[in-house]
């Protein structure tokens, strides 16, 4: 039997990660589209809410996605074959302040005030509408080219250092995806 090198442990850690962040993100940004458009499934007078854990959801998954990004797959796994797509993707996040945007919206510390440290709903909507999306829909929308981005870099991984893909593949997850690529090329999510 092959004994396994540090960075192929390393690889096989990364894409089952990218596969747990990429879970999660689907996860969210489902919940958070349906909360939205049907907020009667959730019997609740307050869907709103909802909404916002499904958009601190995926802001968290991101911030995670940014860090084995940055510290694991650009500077040890894909050093010297780096991804367009992840350096673009990389780029963006930090573009739009993700880190910062999850500490306000996740951690939920309004700006310069401990004492009062919560951010309000309607501070959380302004602080999405300046990452340039127009609504959580919007952005829920978006996160559908973060996980085939997300998916390409697992997938770059996998093959360079060898990682079996029923190693990281969870079974249903490629129809879930498929599911909600066609539903957003729909104009649904």
């Amino acid at each position: 039997m092959k004994t396994r090198t540090a960075e192929e442990t390393l690889a096989a850690s990364a894409c089952e990660i990218i596969t747990e962040l990429s879970g999660e993100i689907h996860a969210a940004r489902t919940v958070g589209s349906l909360a939205l458009t049907q907020p009667a499934l959730f019997q609740t007078k307050q869907p709103n809410f909802i909404v916002r854990i499904a958009v601190g959801g995926v802001v968290l998954a991101l911030r995670k996605y940014e860090d084995l990004w940055d510290y694991q797959i650009k500077t040890l796994l894909l050093r010297q074959s780096t991804s367009v797509e992840g350096t673009a993707l990389a780029r963006e996040l930090k573009k739009r302040k993700f880190r910062a945007f999850c500490g306000r919206v996740v951690a939920h510390y309004a700006e310069g005030n401990r004492r009062n440290p919560k951010t309000p709903l309607i501070k959380i909507e302004e602080l999405l509408r300046d990452q340039g999306f127009e609504s959580d829909l919007d952005f829920f929308k978006w996160t559908c080219g973060v996980l085939e981005t997300m998916e390409k870099i697992r997938a770059k991984i996998g093959q360079k250092y060898g990682v079996e893909e029923s190693k990281w593949k969870k079974p249903g997850a490629m129809i879930a995806a498929n599911h909600a690529r066609k539903s957003t090329d729909d104009g649904e999510i």
